[in-house]
């Protein structure tokens, strides 16, 4: 069974209780109870005028209640978007890091001649020659 949604059951339970408490409310007596009927029928229209004020206002906070709770979910699904595009984001960041040090790693254990130096060297002993030239330029220098 389903549950009925608040402002229903608000509704309800505040015509409950007006119903069980209107009996108990006191009845004039003496010079104003000239006309208890009539008295008791304004009682009665200003009870049912504050019943129907409050239940607008009931009616109007669950409306306002529920349209937040529907964008509440909206943003929610966006955050949660968000962060999932962020870790993707890091993880290629990682993956990239990683690719970096392990070109730097290598590339500082035996550094590869500069590109002119290979676009200079024609045949494979000439290129063999400019690297050991290098490595030895390194050398002196200090490097």
């Amino acid at each position: 069974m389903r549950t009925p949604p608040r402002h229903l059951l608000r509704r309800a339970s505040t015509t409950l209780a007006l119903a069980l408490l209107l009996p108990l409310l006191p009845v004039p007596t003496g010079a104003s109870a000239a006309d208890p009927v009539q008295v008791a029928e304004r009682e009665v229209a200003a009870m049912r005028a504050e019943v129907e004020r409050t239940a607008g206002q009931l009616t109007a906070g669950t409306r306002r209640l529920e349209r937040e709770q529907a964008e509440l979910g909206e943003v929610e699904r966006r955050l949660a978007d968000a962060r999932r595009t962020a870790d993707e984001a890091d993880a290629r960041s990682e993956r990239a890091r990683t690719e970096l040090k392990a070109v730097v790693g290598a590339a500082y254990r035996s550094p590869l001649p500069s590109g002119v130096v290979l676009a200079l060297s024609s045949a494979p002993d000439a290129f063999g020659d400019a690297v050991a030239a290098q490595a030895d330029l390194a050398r002196v220098r200090g490097r």
